[in-house]
């Protein structure tokens, strides 16, 4: 087959015979910073694809190509169907579906194996603030993205959270509606992509800056 999702729809068949047989006894834990399932209205293709540039046809054929991918699978591995409607299934293209059902993988949400290395509940707690951030903000950050992640530790713990981001985009209601107070785009104006990452260190301390002067009007 070429390269891409879309030339899944033409396979055939899947031969696992090549699966190494250690896998049978490895404990593979993956850190998974999305919930979305490998098809449907919540899937792979259709919360990511727009992102690269798909259109909304390009988007139900990459869906149709995913779902015909996970039948096969599902028939050569004995693999529960139900599994490519798991909450990480879609991650990164569909890669969670497949390291889950030819690895035996376990998804982890990503945040909670960072937050417990970091021991952020503790940094949290009695906190005047906190601080948190992402290129994007927008309805897929609820979805088990970090700044979600540390938004929940900081309502534990009743601790106000603000963000910083590159920009804003559809559906970031959704943050606000989970408890976070603000959020502030970085990006000034209309800029190229060149600019926006040349320009990044120096627009988050600008915007930082901004923050930390309204802050202290505040005191």
């Amino acid at each position: 087959l070429p390269p891409g999702g879309a030339a899944l729809a033409k396979l055939a068949s899947i031969d696992t015979s090549g699966l190494h047989s250690a896998l049978i006894e490895a404990d593979i834990q993956v850190a998974c910073d999305v919930d979305n399932p490998l098809c449907g209205p919540k899937g792979a293709s259709e919360m990511f694809g727009p992102q690269k540039g798909a259109t909304p046809e390009m988007v139900v054929t990459l869906d149709n190509a995913l779902a015909h991918f996970a039948q096969l699978l599902s028939a050569a591995l004995a693999v529960k169907p139900s599994l490519a409607h798991q909450a990480g299934s879609g991650a990164a293209g569909g890669m969670g579906y497949g390291l889950q059902a030819l690895l035996g993988a376990r998804l982890t949400p990503g945040i909670a194996l960072v937050m417990a290395a970091l021991d952020l509940e503790r940094a949290v707690k009695g906190a005047q603030l906190v601080i948190t951030g992402e290129g994007r903000m927008d309805g897929q950050t609820v979805h088990g993205k970090t700044p979600m992640g540390v938004l929940q530790c900081a309502n534990r713990h009743q601790v106000p959270c603000i963000a910083l981001t590159g920009c804003i985009g559809p559906g970031v209601e959704a943050i606000y509606a989970a408890g976070m107070k603000a959020v502030f785009p970085i990006v000034p104006g209309v800029v190229t992509l060149e600019q926006a990452l040349t320009e990044g260190a120096e627009n988050l301390k600008r915007t930082a800056a901004n923050v930390a002067a309204v802050l202290a009007l505040s005191l």
